[in-house]
């Protein structure tokens, strides 16, 4: 029997990969989560073991964990403090370190993201040693993989760097329903632009290949452009009896290293600018602090932060950027991605709006 422990399992790439897992013959599932709900769920729909922990706390007990023979580890070390979030992300690696000098016959499969490799294309095949100050979300995925350079186990531990996942919960996936929902998105000339998606299945095979790449990249799919996906996944209604209004063809063409430039020249200072303030800042109400109700809001306009974010938008704004790094273009990738959203839309009764409005 494999035992797999998943980390980060309540997520919505964790409870497709746990759901995937539970299903095998021969195999028992630990999912690892910080969120009592939603372990309580998994527990009801999968009857797996589950376990309330954080593995980003300083506080975390490495004995609460069980033995195991896989580690998946898809945790995020989130925060509102760089140096606070830098430090739960070296925390998490130390302790998965502890785990496997314990536990000597585990292997580690730990998710990265391709984000990473915008600013620094040359590490598709490495580990990132330096932080990125792009966001909180690139801080605390560079801060895990330089950790990680630290703590290397050869032979026991890999990284996968997952595109932009693709689940009927996660927000890539979410957003191409909208778009499908909505017969359109927000900028029509980034429908050309790549999606660099990929499926859970990149991470399956990262799961059960202990003998694959140290860096791999889930990139099979990473290819396709949002147009292309929306038609296939369009066309995938259809076959299945659905209805979906709105054409898929690309309206100019999207500029994505000059938006992406100044977006994260914008992020970075105000990151930067924190590192040297108290720790405290992480965990106190922020109206406590002195002068913050005058610095917020100059805050929130740079940052963009009084906006919705453009994924929530309907029609959403899907993000254009360059192509990852080996993005490959499988028809068989396209049409799995195109049969997960097709799926989803109907199974939640998902009508196009501009039928709705018809009908009034």
């Amino acid at each position: 029997m494999t035992r797999w422990l998943v980390l980060g399992a309540t997520g919505g790439v964790g409870s497709v990969l746990t759901s995937l897992l539970a299903e095998r013959p021969d195999t028992s599932v630990a999912a690892v989560s910080r969120n009592r709900v939603l372990l309580e769920e998994l527990n009801r729909r999968l009857g797996c073991e589950t376990l309330q922990f954080d593995v980003t706390s300083s506080a975390a007990r490495l004995g609460e964990l069980p033995a195991a023979d896989v580690v998946v580890d898809l945790t995020y070390a989130g925060g509102r403090h760089p140096r606070a979030i830098v430090r739960k992300a070296e925390n998490a690696v130390a302790l998965i370190g502890a785990y496997l000098d314990r536990h000597r016959a585990a292997r580690l499969v730990h998710t990265g993201t391709w984000v990473l490799l915008q600013r620094r294309p040359s590490y598709s095949d490495r580990l990132v040693t330096r932080l990125d100050w792009s966001s909180t979300y690139t801080l605390s995925k560079s801060a895990a993989e330089r950790a990680l350079a630290r703590e290397w186990w050869a032979g026991r531990m890999r990284v996968i760097r997952l595109g932009n996942v693709v689940t009927p919960d996660s927000i890539w996936g979410v957003a191409l329903l909208r778009a499908l929902r909505a017969s359109k998105i927000e900028s029509a000339e980034t429908l050309i632009s790549p999606a660099n998606v990929c499926g859970v299945d990149a991470l399956v095979e990262a799961v059960d290949d202990p003998g694959g790449e140290p860096v791999a990249l889930g990139s099979s799919a990473a290819g396709w452009t949002w147009g292309e996906i929306l038609e296939a996944a369009a066309r995938a209604v259809v076959r299945r009896g659905g209805e979906i209004c709105g054409e898929w063809e690309p309206v100019g063409r999207a500029a994505a290293g000059a938006a992406r430039s100044r977006t994260t020249v914008i992020h970075s200072l105000p990151l930067r600018g924190l590192w040297p303030m108290p720790l405290l800042l992480d965990t106190v109400a922020l109206d406590s602090i002195p002068g913050w109700l005058q610095v917020a809001p100059v805050l929130k306009r740079m940052l963009g932060a009084h906006e919705a974010s453009p994924l929530d938008r309907l029609p959403p704004g899907l993000p254009a950027s360059d192509v990852m790094p080996g993005a490959g273009r499988d028809e068989a990738a396209l049409q799995a991605l195109a049969d997960v959203i097709a799926e989803a839309y109907l199974e939640r009764g998902y009508t196009p709006l501009v039928q709705q409005a018809g009908g009034v």
